[in-house]
């Protein structure tokens, strides 16, 4: 049942117990007249009472009177009670389902946040250790090309050092050869 059906009749409970309140005052001012008025006029009084409750009560159109007491009888009024009651207790737990969920939304709204914030966080993080990691790569690649002139710069000097080893006893020989034989000329 939608809130507008649960007031429409909240509205039909409310309108039967004024028509009851109503019916018991008009019925207590009728009796006071009654009471106060000449017996001729108290007849009168009394015939048009009964005329009018006559045709209240057995009226064959849809009064709002007759309509009313018809429909809200004693099992009736209990029966929308009960049903009044079962539609508050739903929506007072549609209400606590409400609140649970507005909290949970709160809850994930906050915690998306501070993943919001610390997604910001690994992302500068991340983009500091990338430039670390290609300044390290440069750093590596120029170690690479030094490494690389050092050893063709040693393999140079490796052949000129052998080639100069080699003049070396060349010329030392040759030495060796005039010293021999300046001493054999002297001898």
């Amino acid at each position: 049942m939608t809130a507008e059906k649960l007031t429409m009749m909240a509205d039909q409970v409310m309108m039967a117990k004024a028509l009851e309140v109503d019916s018991t005052s008009t019925s207590e001012s009728d009796s006071s007249e009654k009471v106060s008025s000449s017996s001729s006029d108290s007849e009168s009084g009394k015939a048009e009472n009964a005329k009018s409750e006559s045709v209240c009560r057995n009226c064959m159109r849809e009064c709002k009177v007759c309509k009313t007491h018809g429909y809200l009888s004693r099992s009736k009024i209990q029966e929308l009670r009960d049903k009044i009651g079962i539609l508050n207790r739903e929506v007072i737990g549609r209400d606590k389902r409400i609140k649970g969920s507005t909290d949970r939304i709160n809850e994930l709204t906050k915690k998306i946040k501070t993943d919001e914030n610390n997604v910001e966080q690994f992302r500068k993080e991340n983009e500091k250790l990338m430039l670390e990691n290609r300044e390290i790569s440069e750093d590596f690649d120029k170690l690479k090309r030094i490494i690389k002139d050092s050893n063709e710069r040693n393999s140079k000097t490796h052949k000129e050092n052998s080639h100069l080893s080699g003049v070396l006893q060349a010329k030392e020989k040759l030495i060796n050869e005039q010293l021999d034989e300046i001493v054999n000329l002297k001898l």
